[in-house]
């Protein structure tokens, strides 16, 4: 075998186990709820809220206290990495100042993404993995002709002239 195939079987291969990977892990994986938007570097503005995150206690509004709560709670609220961060029903403390009052409410992480979300990013995966299957597959078929293309070109039908 070449390498050129070792190599394209490895990545074949870590490519499949990533996606076993994220298809079992789909249904745990949760991410922070609310709409929010950057107030400041230390703060975030929570702008809509579901239903679901209002019986928890957040209001449209409040302000988010970066400094005041803990590192995986601000990177579980944090939109700078476009990853989900939590596990379903798993809990962290924010802080919230809501008018002139400083809050301390405990946050159950949900999942958020429906199926039709995951099947589309799920189907995308899939579309590079393919494209990437496919143009290894045409590059080698372009670097070692088929016997059957020397075949076509030496059988080439007589010239039939009359007289």
């Amino acid at each position: 075998m070449s390498s050129r195939t070792i190599a394209a079987a490895t990545l074949t291969f870590v490519a499949v186990a990533l996606l076993v990977v994220e298809i079992a892990s789909w249904g745990a994986s949760a991410r922070f709820g609310p709409s929010i938007k950057n107030t400041s570097r230390c703060t975030l503005g929570i702008v809509t809220v579901s239903d679901v995150d209002r019986a928890s206690g957040l209001r449209e509004g409040d302000t988010l206290l970066l400094t005041q709560m803990d590192e995986p709670g601000r990177l579980a609220v944090s939109q700078i990495a476009p990853m989900q961060v939590a596990r379903a029903n798993e809990t962290t403390q924010l802080v919230v100042q809501r008018g002139g009052r400083q809050l301390s409410l405990p946050y159950t992480f949900r999942h958020t993404d429906g199926v039709g979300r995951f099947l589309a990013q799920l189907g995308f995966k899939f579309v590079v993995l393919a494209v990437g299957r496919a143009a290894l597959l045409l590059r080698r078929k372009m670097a070692s002709p088929p016997s059957t293309w020397s075949i076509s070109r030496t059988m080439r039908a007589p010239i039939i002239t009359s007289k």
